[in-house]
């Protein structure tokens, strides 16, 4: 259910653009508050941005936060789910090298 939410969701802001996927940024809840998950994502945001390429990402909302500090800009979301209770929002973002300062 998820991949075919963010296909479509990718296809449907990013058709005829290269772009680059960040699947997964994740750090051992022991290891958080540490400046690891920043430094994984400056280094994945470096080699995208070295090829003018835009990185997208659906994280988490806990997530959020460090992606907007980054330059992300929210895009909108995916809701998954079936019924009101167990719905779960992920945050669509995306980063352009050619906007972010």
């Amino acid at each position: 259910m998820f991949l075919a939410a963010r296909t479509e969701w990718v296809k449907n802001h990013f058709e005829q653009e290269e772009v680059c996927y960040l699947t997964m940024l994740a750090v051992h809840p022991n290891q958080q508050t540490r400046g690891i998950g920043a430094a994984m994502l400056d280094w994945s945001l470096e080699r995208a941005g070295a090829n003018g390429e835009k990185v997208l990402v659906n994280g988490r909302p806990a997530g959020k936060p460090l992606y907007l500090k980054k330059g992300f800009k929210e895009l909108g979301e995916i809701v998954l789910g079936d019924s009101d209770d167990m719905l779960f929002h992920m945050p669509c973002l995306v980063w352009d090298p050619n906007t972010v300062s």
